[in-house]
């Protein structure tokens, strides 16, 4: 089992910053997140930054789990993967 969870804002906003990417992978580290950052160009031609743990596109940490900020001027898009449980969900929330 692994949970997911994805938070948006489609909201236009500042072009992003190498500084404000580097604010969030120094308050990601403070939590144990080990990420980096990554250039992107967005559909459009609009560019963007990723701050991603692991390294953005390199799939999964071994636990499964997975962190993500994209920064855009058009979007801020958030996805965390919790850790691979072994297990059926109806078990595991039949044993709590």
């Amino acid at each position: 089992m692994q949970l997911t969870f994805v938070a948006q804002s489609l909201t236009e906003r500042p072009e992003p910053t190498p500084a404000l990417a580097q604010a969030v992978v120094d308050a990601w580290q403070l939590v144990g997140r080990k990420p980096t950052v990554t250039s992107e160009v967005l559909a459009g031609g609009d560019a963007g930054l990723v701050v991603s743990d692991p390294t953005y596109l390199t799939g999964a940490n071994p636990d499964g789990t997975l962190t993500q900020l994209s920064l855009s001027s058009e979007a801020i898009f958030l996805q965390v993967m919790s850790p691979c449980i072994e297990g059926d969900l109806d078990h595991l929330l039949a044993g709590s």
